[in-house]
């Protein structure tokens, strides 16, 4: 049965797969010229020279139509047109080139060359029709049935033209979202790694630094160099996992432009403090001690902790003084933001409390650099928010002996 099938099947496969060869646009290029020429031996003898021109010019540069499909449509379909001027008579084979040739103009044109060729073909059927007014029986018959075959070639072409844009389009939205699925894996990807070099790698190197740290004290005897060396093996460890931590920060970015993106610095807080004054806000920079390099991530987290700072004093305590202290240590860089609580209307109607996505991502910026954050409400009314952050590789970790989520309900920090 399935073969019976397949045979019954093998034209369609055929004229498929035909018009797809090399030579199939050369061999019915050289058909149809071939065929104009028998026509016009047969029909007139040869003796008309332009109709000899325009019938070569409308079949034989069919043969060039897959190098060059709008030259040889221009060319075709004038040669044909004005062949029909010349001898208003359908000659087989110019018809079929002119056809083949409109369809092609019409499908790879605009809208406004379209127009042009609907224009001529106009114009042609009424100087034919002209031509055929002394001939009644002839009036309505070849100019009719020109008229028409124009006319469907080009809707068949301004329906292909539709086809392929719509498939174009379908294209480009699966495009997109096969990119926009890519990416995500990609993200999801990341993040993975991400969790799993903080749960174990992290770990791991924490513990490394903590037994060599401690090295001294359990074994009290080491000698002057192996206490050396267990430092140095210290701040190795702590130069890599504060690197790791960096890498697991990219990680967690959900854009690849994240890390061309300059990030901002402690050297930009005066133009922050700035733009919360402009805002109507007032507040105050300060800074103790000598400024000092610090890690990129050390550098962002903390101008992140004071920008939320900020933004969480101007949105529960409008009209409060906001005063922002950086102090600068050998081993720590200490960040503190506190405001006064504002005016009396908003100290006696406080904004909404709760532990918002910004508090979160202190939290975690701090946790991720092994520092210590603490915040709550002030003795006396305002809030305050201070994060102490590693000022090297070699700083010692110190953990805040309560958990973020506890820390957050029992301060009640705002969102």
């Amino acid at each position: 049965m399935e073969a019976e099938i397949s045979k019954a099947r093998w034209p369609v496969r055929i004229l498929r797969t035909l018009p797809a060869s090399p030579a199939y646009a050369p061999v019915t290029g050289a058909a149809l010229g071939l065929l104009g020429a028998v026509e016009l031996v047969r029909v007139h003898g040869g003796t008309f020279t332009w109709l000899w021109v325009t019938t070569l010019a409308a079949t034989v540069p069919l043969a060039w139509r897959s190098l060059y499909p709008v030259p040889m449509a221009y060319v075709v379909t004038v040669a044909a047109l004005s062949s029909y001027v010349i001898r208003p008579e359908l000659f087989f084979a110019v018809a079929i080139g002119g056809l083949v040739g409109l369809y092609h103009l019409a499908y790879r044109s605009k809208n406004p060359t379209r127009l042009a060729v609907a224009a001529l073909i106009v114009l042609i059927v009424v100087i034919a029709a002209g031509r055929r007014w002394e001939d009644p029986e002839g009036l309505f018959g070849e100019p009719v049935v020109f008229a028409v075959s124009l006319i469907a070639v080009i809707s068949l072409a301004d329906a292909g033209r539709s086809r392929r844009r719509i498939r174009q389009e379908r294209e480009v939205a699966l495009a997109r979202v096969v990119a926009a699925e890519r990416q995500q894996a990609v993200l999801e990807e990341r993040a993975r790694i991400a969790r799993e070099l903080h749960d174990v790698v992290a770990h791991a190197v924490s513990v490394i630094a903590v037994q060599a740290e401690t090295s001294q004290y359990i074994e009290p005897g080491l000698t002057d160099g192996g206490k050396e060396g267990f430092r140095r093996i210290a701040v190795s460890a702590r130069s890599a996992l504060t690197e790791l931590r960096q890498v697991l920060d990219v990680l967690r970015q959900e854009s690849d432009t994240a890390q061309t993106t300059p990030q901002p610095t402690l050297a930009e807080l005066a133009d922050l403090v700035r733009l919360h004054r402009e805002a109507g806000e007032r507040a105050e920079l300060r800074v103790e001690g000598d400024p000092a390099e610090l890690p990129q991530a050390v550098e962002m987290s903390a101008y992140r902790i004071v920008q939320e700072a900020l933004t969480n004093a101007r949105r529960h305590a409008p009209g409060a003084t906001t005063h922002v202290t950086i102090i600068y240590r050998p081993a720590w860089v200490t960040v503190r933001v506190a405001d006064d609580g504002g005016t009396r209307r908003s100290a006696a109607h406080p904004g909404p409390r709760g532990v918002g996505h910004g508090l979160l991502g202190m939290h975690e910026r701090v946790a991720m650099l092994g520092g210590h954050l603490t915040m709550g409400p002030r003795d006396g009314g305002g809030f305050t928010v201070r994060a102490e952050l590693p000022a090297g590789a070699g700083a010692p970790v110190r953990r805040s002996p309560v958990s973020p989520v506890h820390r957050r309900e029992h301060h009640h920090g705002k969102d």
